[in-house]
C-alpha cells in the first residue's frame, strides 16, 4: 500500500478517548486514577511513566470505559495515551493528542497481528509495515515535547530504523490537522506552539 493512500485511510481516525457510563463506577475510577497519579509523580513537570509500569501494552476493546480501563491488566496505545493526557492535564500541563505513523519490520507486525487476532480486537491500526500510534504533545515552558506513554520516552523527529517516524499529526489544530512528514510535523507544531494554548486538552471532557 502506498503511503499516501494509507494516510488518506487514517485521515479521519480520531485519537482515543475513554468513555464514561455517567454513573459512580466511572467517576470513582477516574478519581482513583488521578489520586494515584498525584501520589506517584515526583513533580508536576514529570511525565506519568507509572502508567506504563502498571499496565502492560496489548489489545483493548473499544469503546473502553473508565471503570474498565483502570481494572485492566493491559491497555493499547490509545488507552495509554488517553490516561496520560488526563494525568498531564491534571498537572495543568498543556497537552494535545498526537497521532503518529511508524514503520516496523514484518516480523514484529506479524506477531502483533496474531496477539490482536486472538484477543478478538480490530487490527485496523496496522497496514503492511506501517502502524498507527498515539502519543501526547506536551507544552512545558515553551518547549514542545512528544511523550510516548507506550514506550515511556520522549520521541525525536529524527527517530529512524525500527519504529521510525513516517508521519505525524496534531489532531484538531488548524493547519496541523492533516498528516505531514514526521520531521516537518514536529517543526510545524513547534512553530505554532505558542498559539495553541486555548486548544489544549481539557481533563475530564
Amino acid at each position: 500500500m502506498e503511503l499516501e493512500n494509507l494516510l488518506n485511510r487514517w485521515e479521519k481516525k480520531l485519537s482515543s478517548k475513554l468513555s464514561h457510563h455517567g454513573e459512580e463506577c466511572c467517576s470513582l475510577a477516574r478519581s482513583w486514577f488521578l489520586a494515584l497519579d498525584r501520589s506517584l509523580r515526583p513533580g508536576d513537570e514529570a511525565m506519568p511513566v507509572w502508567i506504563r509500569q502498571r499496565y502492560e501494552w496489548g489489545p483493548s476493546p473499544w469503546p473502553l470505559f473508565w471503570c474498565e480501563a483502570v481494572r485492566a491488566d493491559r491497555l493499547d496505545c490509545g488507552a495509554l495515551a488517553a490516561l496520560a493526557r488526563e494525568a498531564l492535564a491534571s498537572r495543568r500541563a498543556l497537552v494535545f493528542p498526537r497521532q503518529l505513523v511508524q514503520r516496523f519490520d514484518r516480523g514484529a507486525i506479524a506477531q502483533w497481528k496474531e496477539v490482536w487476532r486472538k484477543a478478538g480486537c480490530p487490527i485496523d491500526w496496522i497496514a503492511e509495515e506501517y502502524v498507527y500510534h498515539e502519543a501526547c504533545a506536551v507544552l512545558q515552558g515553551g518547549d514542545l515535547k512528544i511523550f510516548d506513554p507506550t514506550d515511556n520516552v520522549i520521541i525525536s523527529p529524527e527517530r529512524d530504523g525500527y519504529g521510525g517516524l513516517v508521519a505525524i499529526r496534531l489532531e484538531g489544530v488548524g493547519a496541523l490537522n492533516g498528516w505531514v512528514p514526521a520531521k516537518v510535523g514536529l517543526l510545524d507544531a513547534w512553530n505554532h506552539s505558542r498559539g495553541l494554548h486555548h486548544l489544549s486538552y481539557q481533563s475530564g471532557t
